[in-house]
């Protein structure tokens, strides 16, 4: 009982000390990430990121153009392809959205899930840019 009390007391004291949104409490753990996905997934992300006082990025195909996470970003940078290629072939292109992400000042990028989320080739690319992959 002792040792549930003293970790839900800590638990509390951790969280305690931040403020969303508010400019007080804990320093944001980077100033702009990038939210490589799209539609629902990458406006959690997005939220979250205002939540905690970061600056987001947002990709979009041109068939995404009019989508919230497009709106919803800081920023948001078009992806380009092939015209034979599918839409959806855009958010796989892990050369291209780390060249954005460089460009665009971003420190870290959060993959969501699905398209590169479980991709090591895009957390080695993340890393040898110098880049954070949260996931």
């Amino acid at each position: 009982e002792v040792e549930e009390d003293v970790a839900s007391e800590k638990a509390t004291e951790s969280s305690a000390d931040f403020v969303p949104s508010s400019g007080k409490g804990r320093d944001p753990p980077f100033g702009t990430i990038m939210a490589a996905n799209r539609a629902e997934i990458a406006v959690r992300i997005m939220r979250a990121a205002t939540e905690m006082n970061m600056k987001s990025v947002g990709i979009y195909d041109h068939e995404d153009r009019y989508s919230q996470h497009r709106w919803g970003a800081d920023a948001a940078y078009e992806l380009t392809r092939e015209p034979s290629a599918t839409p959806i072939s855009s958010y796989l292109d892990i050369e291209q959205i780390v060249k954005i992400a460089k460009e665009g000042g971003v420190e870290a990028i959060h993959p969501g899930y699905g398209f590169l989320s479980e991709s090591p080739e895009f957390a080695q690319a993340c890393e040898d840019a110098g880049i954070v992959f949260v996931g």
